[in-house]
This record gives C-alpha cells, structure tokens and sequence, in this order.
C-alpha cells in the first residue's frame, strides 16, 4: 500500500466516525452535578420501568397495650345475672423491640404488591395491671412482670394515579386506593414476682406465685384506605390511612392460681393512620423512618370454665371485649431496583 493511499483511508475513516457522532448524540453531566440532586431519577422516569421492587429492612418499638375486660351479662348453670362492667380487666403492656422487612413490586406502573412483618425481639418494658371491681369500686389491684413473643403480617394491593413531574418544581404527586390484610399473634406469659393488693384482709398481700398466667390473641383484619406520595429530588413523604370493618380477635386467658380457662371469638373493627419519609442518598438506596398507630376494639361473649380445685367443673359465659392501642416506629434502609 503506498503512503497516498494510506493517508486517503485515514480521512475516509475520520469522515465516517465524525458523521456517526452527528447521528448519535451523546449526553454528559458536569462533574459536579454527578453527586447533585439533578442525578436522581423522578417517580415519573422511575415508573418508566415495566417491573420495579421495593425492598427495605430495620428496627421498630411497639408502644401501646392491648385491654382484656370482662363484665355485664353473665350465665351459668342456666341463670343468667348481671355485675359490673368491667367486673376484671387485665391490660398487657407493649414497649418492646422488633425486627422489620417490607417488599413492593410495582408492575405496569400502576398496580402494587406490598407485603411486611414484624417480629418482637424483646421483652415489654412495663407490667401487666389486673384489676377487679366490686359494686362499682376497685376491690383488687395486682402488677405482674411479663414476657412476650409476637409477630405482625401485612400485605395488599394498591392502584397508582400518578402525576407528571412538574418540570418547574421537580415535584410528584401519586394517589392510591388500597385494600390489604393484617394478622397479629401476641402471647404473654405472666410471671413473678407480682405485687398484689386486695381490700379484703383475708385475701394474701405482697408478693405471690412464680407463674401467674397467660394470654395470647390472634387477630385478623381486612382493610380499606388510600396512600398519597410526594417527591421532591432526593426526599419522598407518604402518608396512608384506612378502617376495618371486619376485624376478629381469638384469645385464650389460662389462670394457672385458679386451673381456669377463658377464650374468645371476637368480632369488632379498627382505623389506622401511617407516615412515611425517605431519603435517597443514590437513585436505589434510601433511609426510611416510619410512624403506624393502630386502633382496634372486639367485643363478644367470652366462654369459661375451671378444671381444678374446689370449682372444678364449673362453666360459664360473661360479656367482655378487648381494646388495642398500638405505636410503631420504625427506622430502616432499603433499595429500589
């Protein structure tokens, strides 16, 4: 190959690769908008994605305490009377530690998937309170230490109206109807030591028994609510809320002093309200911190009956409901991808 033709075909070449660059256009980013808000996706170019997950994980604290009383109607035997009401209450403390994961998968868009749990890894940091009234006064006050082992599942479905990101503020708006299902299982066992009080001189005062009792409940909630979402750059916030019309609480009550038993089959109903705020420090890593109160009320006939003792063979049923009052936080990191 002589040199003129050499130096022809290296023209050819830099003609054809500089109209390649012409057809095909290339779009940079200044260094220092790499680490900017600017670099971040929004909700609208995010959900340009035929299939998106959500995964997250962190630490909650329940607060709050679920109330077991009992009183009103009371049958046995066939006769049918009437006490106080409450004629005994025992509330069982929250005020512990758990473990969280959360998933979504977005598809289409539109629809999303959702499902969480959490599971306790401490025990309450309060005591359990008994009381027990007598023509309307308070005969009998007892304080039991506790421990409990519980679990929460949540999982649904939700549809997304989402707005276009305002080119001028950078700002997205997203609305959702939700429908979804809880379940709760909570199991305490009471223990001493227990301090205990009674007006009556006769009954024992200070400190008694080693096992008490325990409880546990299982509850099942279907629900209906609404999810709005807002992102601006780097920070997104969420808020949801939703009620329950169909809610039912199984509990089981084993008095271990008295060889009784107390159960129950509970229909009732419940609200919730939740916040949410995130913060991406990459376009699929963020912090979250989020806030849920629950509240639930169940109320029904309550079945019992004694298998020891002087009483031993005994059944009845009273009126009763329970009330739960539930604070969680939690704190967490997540992905998208």
């Amino acid at each position: 190959m002589t040199k003129r033709s050499m130096i022809t075909g290296i023209c050819l070449l830099a003609f054809g690769l500089q109209g390649l660059a012409d057809e095909v256009p290339v779009q940079t980013l200044a260094p220092s908008e790499m680490n900017s808000s600017k670099a971040l996706p929004s909700l609208e170019q995010s959900k340009a994605r035929k299939v998106a997950f959500d995964l997250s994980a962190g630490l909650s604290y329940w607060e709050g305490d679920t109330t077991y009383s009992v009183g009103g109607k009371a049958t046995s035997g066939g006769e049918t009377v009437y006490v106080d009401d409450p004629v005994s209450e025992l509330k069982f403390p929250l005020g512990v530690s758990a473990a969280s994961v959360d998933g979504a998968i977005t598809f289409g868009q539109r629809l999303e998937l959702y499902g969480g749990m959490e599971m306790a890894v401490s025990d309450p940091g309060g005591e359990v309170e008994d009381s027990d009234w007598k023509e309307g006064v308070k005969v009998e006050y007892a304080e039991w230490d506790c421990e409990l082992s519980g679990w929460s599942g949540d999982g649904g479905l939700r549809w997304w109206f989402t707005s276009k990101t305002c080119e001028k503020s950078g700002i997205t708006f997203g609305l959702a109807p939700t429908v979804g299902y809880t379940k709760q299982s909570r199991d305490w066992d009471v223990k001493n030591p227990g301090v205990w009080s009674s007006s009556d001189p006769n009954e024992a005062q200070g400190v008694v028994g080693e096992n008490v009792s325990t409880y546990d409940y299982d509850m099942d909630m279907l629900y209906a609510g609404a999810k709005a979402s807002v992102q601006h750059r780097r920070f997104a916030l969420s808020a949801f809320a939703g009620a329950s019309a169909w809610l039912n609480m199984q509990s089981t009550y084993k008095h271990i002093f008295r060889s009784k038993l107390s159960t129950t089959d509970y229909d009732g109903n419940a609200w919730f309200a939740e916040g949410e705020g995130r913060f991406y420090f990459t376009p699929s890593v963020f912090l979250l911190g989020r806030i849920h109160y629950l509240y639930a009320k169940a109320d029904g006939t309550e079945q019992q009956s004694i298998s020891g003792g002087e009483y031993a063979g005994w059944a009845g049923e009273i009126d009763g409901d329970i009330v739960s009052k539930q604070f969680t936080g939690t704190l967490g990191v997540g992905c998208t991808f």
